[in-house]
């Protein structure tokens, strides 16, 4: 299923309007709207609830397909995946569509400069030359910072060399007190902002697209982010039958003609 990710690009005004605007793009892995600006009072998500009041807050929106690799490519060419014929992980979209007018491409045909950090199509280097202006970065931090994490993670890696069975490292780990960017979302981040201060100004009227692998595994998250507060277990609201009910009762009414009153539903949407 598709991620979300942060599209970081850079968009030409033609055809848009007649200022010039930048774009960023963020997309998240494995998000669900499980956030305080869609309801769900139990989540502190200040920076992502500020991002949503100052723009517009979408309430439904469907994933296209429940595999990652070919939801990116519906995504990314606004088209079915019964068009793109990209039904798994590994196809890469544009060797299925030599064609098709991505929205980078759409972008970049239009004067902006695109970039592309993180995992924003599954195969690496999809949609470069066409779409990208450069080659996209991906992986530029670690997956595990614990030394326990590290160990397991190379063992993996020996058992999948070995068998030619996929295999990971550890779900989760406590990298303890390190650094937002001794993993790979936080250099993602890091490596965007560093990016966007060189750009802009004067090299103005990008897009770009930025993913930030969390929260699919394996799921790391450094405790002094400053993106979400961690609760204490003790004041974590238990996951029980009947909220499991109400959420895919939520879900379901989203077909209906009227809206549920749901935690999917926000008091006040922008």
């Amino acid at each position: 299923m598709i991620r979300p990710i942060l599209l970081l690009a850079a968009l030409t005004a033609s055809g848009f309007s007649a200022e010039k605007l930048n774009v960023l793009f963020i997309a998240v892995d494995d998000l669900r709207p499980e956030l305080n600006c869609y309801g769900n009072k139990d989540i502190h998500s200040p920076n992502i609830d500020a991002l949503a009041a100052r723009g517009t807050l979408f309430e439904r929106t469907y994933c296209q397909v429940a595999v990652c690799g070919a939801s990116r490519a519906s995504l990314m060419t606004g088209l079915r995946p019964q068009s793109t014929r990209c039904w798994n992980f590994k196809t890469p979209m544009r060797e299925m569509n030599p064609d098709a007018l991505s929205m980078p491409q759409h972008f970049k045909k239009h004067g902006y400069t695109t970039l592309s950090i993180g995992k924003i199509y599954h195969a690496s280097n999809d949609d470069f030359p066409q779409g990208w202006s450069e080659k996209p970065l991906r992986g530029m931090g670690a997956q595990y910072a614990s030394p326990a994490g590290i160990a397991e993670a190379k063992k993996a890696s020996r058992i999948q060399r070995a068998t030619g069975v996929r295999t990971g490292g550890p779900s989760i780990e406590n990298g303890g007190e390190v650094s937002d960017d001794a993993y790979n979302d936080g250099m993602t981040a890091k490596t965007a902002i560093e990016r966007l201060k060189k750009m802009l100004p004067p090299t103005s009227h990008s897009s770009w697209p930025l993913d930030l692998p969390n929260p699919t595994f394996p799921l790391m998250l450094p405790p002094n982010t400053g993106i979400f507060t961690i609760a204490p277990r003790s004041k974590s609201p238990p996951v029980t039958k009947s909220s499991m009910v109400s959420l895919t009762t939520a879900r379901a009414g989203e077909n209906s003609k009227t809206t549920p009153t749901s935690p999917l539903k926000p008091k006040n949407s922008t």
